[in-house]
């Protein structure tokens, strides 16, 4: 049987003070009959004022009694508890079983992306020029080769008519030289030579007839050494016109040929160049695409250098993602890709095309 104490605490300065009973039990062997030992329990029992125990100090004997009952309550609870519970069956848990498959494990990588489209283009004139007008405005679908403006200009197109007179001109001087049959230069040289061969011709009969008269002693030895003279300087005369006349017959023709052919190439250039400056004041779209942006007004000045308007083509959308190199590793080209938009629409399947192992200097990946 277990210990039953009890404490009293007893106010002693008034003849009548409310009192506070405790009793402990403890764990202690109790001998139960038809059952052996069995272990008793430990309690503290706490009487308050409230529930009507009163204690005065003028009545001992009074106070025993109180206890006593008290202590035999306390003690039919300790038997009832020391009583031995039948034990109740532990609960089963639950077991999901599955048969062993074979099947690859994915990793899967979680990033935040930046969309791209797959073509942009910011058009930028090549010539600095007013806007004559717009063609397209924002949002319109265009076609690839599809005008989109016009800019002034008058000035190009005169100077492409200016050059184009030139090149026609060239073009007319080539046919002529081409087309002769004796250039001047070779005329005038055949000329030379004849004039140079009568001079010859001349001089040669003038000394023949000088040295039969030395020879008969009717002429002085004089005037023949001057005839020699001069059929010496006039035979010098034709050989010189007649090298020059060779020289033009066998490269002068070709060479004026080559040169009539050179003019017209540099006017069909000029001409060339002008039409290119002319076509450069229509912007036209480079690919199919929409137009996403168009800054200028008609009237404006557009400049090199300055986008005229921009043009995506969004039929395809490319998704750009910076990782870490521990996740990158496991990225391949052909990978399937799901992408959810931000604001919750539903997700788009695609594939990894390009994995770049370039670093971004922006986020260190």
């Amino acid at each position: 049987m277990s210990t039953l104490q009890t404490r009293c605490e007893i106010a002693r300065r008034a003849p009548l003070q409310r009192c506070r009973i405790e009793a402990r039990l403890k764990p202690r062997p109790t001998y139960v009959p038809g059952r052996g030992t069995a272990n008793g329990l430990h309690r503290s029992v706490f009487f308050t004022p409230s529930r009507g125990l009163r204690c005065e100090t003028a009545s001992r004997t009074a106070l025993r009694v109180l206890l006593r009952f008290a202590c035999s309550g306390l003690l039919g609870v300790t038997l009832v508890a020391c009583k031995k519970a039948e034990p109740e069956p532990a609960p089963v848990a639950p077991v999901q079983v599955a048969p062993a498959i074979k099947g690859s494990i994915r990793v899967i990588v979680t990033a935040d992306a930046v969309l791209y489209p797959r073509e942009q283009a910011n058009i930028v004139p090549k010539v600095t020029a007013p806007v004559r007008r717009f063609l397209v405005n924002r949002g319109d679908h265009v076609k690839q080769g599809q005008l989109l403006a016009e800019l002034e200009n008058r000035d190009l197109v005169a100077a492409a008519q200016e050059s184009r007179g030139q090149f026609a001109q060239a073009e007319s001087n080539y046919r002529s030289t081409a087309g002769a049959v004796v250039p001047e230069q070779v005329t005038k040289a055949q000329s030379d030579v004849a004039a140079a061969r009568e001079s010859l011709d001349a001089a040669r009969k003038l000394l023949d007839n000088r040295e039969q008269l030395f020879k008969e002693g009717a002429l002085a030895r004089k005037l023949v050494d001057e005839a020699q003279v001069a059929f010496a300087q006039a035979k010098a005369q034709y050989d010189t016109a007649l090298q020059h006349m060779q020289a033009l017959q066998s490269v002068g023709r070709d060479e004026q040929i080559k040169s009539a052919a050179g003019q017209v190439e540099a006017a069909r250039g000029r001409y060339d160049a002008t039409q290119a400056q002319v076509s450069y004041s229509q912007i036209r779209s480079p690919f199919a695409g929409v137009v996403t942006d168009r800054p200028l007004y008609p009237g404006e000045m557009a400049t090199t250098g300055t986008p005229l308007m921009t043009v995506m083509d969004v039929s395809k959308i490319v998704a750009r993602i910076n990782m870490a190199g521990d996740q990158a590793k496991d990225v391949k080209v052909g990978n399937e890709a799901t992408m959810t938009p931000s604001d919750g629409d539903m997700p788009v399947t695609g594939k990894v095309i390009v994995v770049s192992p370039a670093s971004d200097p922006n986020s260190t990946t």
